[in-house]
């Protein structure tokens, strides 16, 4: 006999979590989706007892993704309407996208970086 609250999870939201995110939402606002309403660390033990939820958090991660890419790309053509520095920090926060390059260096070992901010710079 299981010991705790009933679980509140329906098989119908793995689907319901891909189509969420694949309007580029993330994975913890699906908690406070109209039909879902529960506490985000739900979401993390759905994701652990329904491997259907657990996939779909996966495909949804890429959906996100896709559709973030698409409307950037899409920008392309209609800066009008479009939010160049919001769209880059939500691409950087959602998906990882990221400035900065890492270098490890051997100890005792010389490393020398020569770069230019100007692709026309020939000094």
């Amino acid at each position: 006999m299981a010991i705790g609250r009933p679980t509140s999870y329906r098989e119908e939201y793995a689907e319901m979590l891909i189509q969420h995110m694949s309007q580029g939402m993330t994975y913890t606002s699906f908690a406070g989706h109209p039909e879902v309403r529960v506490n985000v660390d739900t979401l993390y033990n759905w994701e652990k007892l329904h491997p259907a939820f657990s996939e779909a958090k996966s495909i949804g991660k890429a959906a996100s993704e896709y559709f973030l890419l698409e409307a950037g790309h899409s920008s392309l053509f209609d800066k009008q309407n479009f939010n160049t520095t919001m769209w880059y920090m939500m691409m950087k926060n959602m998906h990882g996208w990221r400035d900065k390059q890492e270098t490890t260096v051997e100890a005792g070992k010389t490393l020398t970086l020569n770069y230019s901010l100007d692709d026309n710079d020939d000094s």
